[in-house]
């Protein structure tokens, strides 16, 4: 069998899927490094095998033949000349992993992982995890013919949900990101299926081709700045700059993570306990980068700037590295002279909520929003009228409420959908916020205004 190595302290296991941690030190696991000559014929030939996806990068990847593609990796390198131009940067580069199939980086890591199961003979998959690591395995498990239960961390948006489903996938939501992980564990060892987990030797190999690609076409920046979740594509770019050591100069790199409680979209990059928290600080400590933590204001603030600057509507898991960046620049730790790679995990959000979030921001563009919608609510729409007198009903309702309510009188809205409509009726003044109930929910009841208007509508 195979050998993996710690990437932090070097000892070494025999592999198996039910290790992904060294016993000592906590370390990810990793395949062995590829050596030199290895590595070099990748960066020379790669970019000629583009059309086979990841697996124009076969030579250093942990498997014995290319396997099937969605068309990930070889994502553009963009310049984003007004974003430097704003932080006062010489340079910056955006790596667009948002194009791939699924709308992040994670689509290296499933090709590869997934593959690789298939190829030890496993055809039934149990995934733990967040959203976006659930679609791509999703999508993967599909393109291979593979069986797939998936355990979600918290409630899923309608959107992924349904794309998770529309494959074949069975979902399981569960209370939080902790308990995703080990019942996934749990039931891929009941079943003696392969457990596709955020932390796998074959995710940071495929995670890694990220590096490789750079190097294969811009050659090298300053600095580069990645997302912090868990920190799994940070230990792959360490595992990467270890092996192009002596090919190219190792950028300082930067590891944005979320300062605070969060908020919404935040929870791929809110994770409290890194599973490779150790190894990320080694990284940034021997590249002469550091930790950056970023503030939620700012990754939705860093959202609007890219969308305005660039026409990129990114997530804020997206944003997260440009919102490290502008905190660099304004500390004067990157300059004029500095060229910086930022990478974009995340999809570009259609996430009524998020994209609200961000808005919200810049009053600016906020006020814009509100006369278009409020000048569209003149007329009030049956959903916004049946909101109306549901809350009118109860007397005062938070919008979890509003949403099942809605739902037991046949009306499918999602969540953000729900939020949407009474941000609007707020607007309106139809209704207004009252305090909070259970959990820390915000209430909602009629105002004045708000009884006036369904009494219309219920004479008209």
């Amino acid at each position: 069998m195979e050998d993996l190595q710690c990437l932090y302290c070097g000892r070494r296991y025999e592999y198996t899927p039910w290790i992904r941690k060294c016993r000592v030190c906590g370390g990810p696991l990793a395949y062995p490094l590829a050596g030199k000559s290895v590595a070099r014929r990748v960066l020379e030939k790669a970019t000629s095998r583009r059309e086979h996806g990841v697996w124009s990068f076969t030579d250093i990847l942990p498997i014995d033949k290319p396997g099937p593609s969605l068309g990930e990796a070889w994502t553009p390198t963009l310049r984003a000349d007004n974003v430097a131009s704003l932080f006062g940067v010489g340079g910056v580069f955006l790596k667009a992993e948002h194009v791939n199939p699924t709308g992040t980086f994670i689509d290296r890591g499933s090709a590869v992982e997934l593959w690789a199961a298939s190829r030890r003979g496993y055809r039934v998959i149990v995934s733990g995890g967040l959203g976006d690591h659930t679609l791509s395995v999703a999508a993967y498990a599909a393109r291979l013919g593979l069986r797939l239960y998936a355990h979600v961390a918290g409630r899923l948006d309608l959107s992924r949900f349904y794309r998770i489903v529309l494959t074949g996938a069975s979902v399981q939501e569960e209370e939080n990101y902790g308990k995703a992980l080990l019942r996934a564990e749990r039931h891929a060892k009941q079943r003696g299926a392969f457990p596709s987990l955020p932390l796998s030797p074959e995710r940071i190999d495929g995670y890694r081709t990220i590096i490789y690609e750079v190097y294969s076409t811009i050659k090298g920046v300053d600095a580069l700045i990645v997302p912090m979740g868990d920190g799994i594509l940070a230990s792959a770019v360490y595992k990467a700059l270890l092996e192009l050591e002596d090919l190219a100069d190792k950028p300082r790199v930067y590891v944005a993570r979320l300062q605070g409680s969060g908020g919404p979209g935040l929870d791929e990059i809110g994770v409290s306990q890194p599973l490779a928290g150790l190894l990320v600080e080694r990284l940034t400590r021997e590249t002469s980068g550091r930790i950056v933590s970023v503030e939620p204001s700012r990754v939705y603030k860093t959202m609007v700037s890219l969308a305005r600057l660039e026409g990129i509507v990114a997530d804020p898991a997206g944003a997260a590295g440009l919102a490290a960046l502008q905190e660099l620049a304004n500390r004067g730790e990157l300059g004029r002279s500095d060229s910086v790679l930022v990478v974009l995990s995340g999809a570009s959000s259609r996430d009524p909520l998020l994209l609200l979030e961000a808005l919200r921001t810049e009053k600016t563009l906020l006020d814009r929003a509100e006369r278009t919608l409020l000048s569209r609510d003149i007329v009030l729409g049956d959903t916004k009228r049946q909101i109306l007198e549901l809350i009118a009903r109860h007397g005062q309702l938070h919008a979890y409420q509003v949403w099942k309510l809605l739902q037991r009188e046949g009306l499918e809205l999602s969540m953000p959908t729900v939020y949407q409509h009474l941000w609007s009726l707020e607007k309106a003044g139809l209704v207004e916020k009252i305090g909070e109930g259970a959990r820390g929910r915000k209430l909602y009841r009629l105002t004045p205004r708000g009884y006036e208007v369904l009494q219309e509508y219920s004479q008209s």
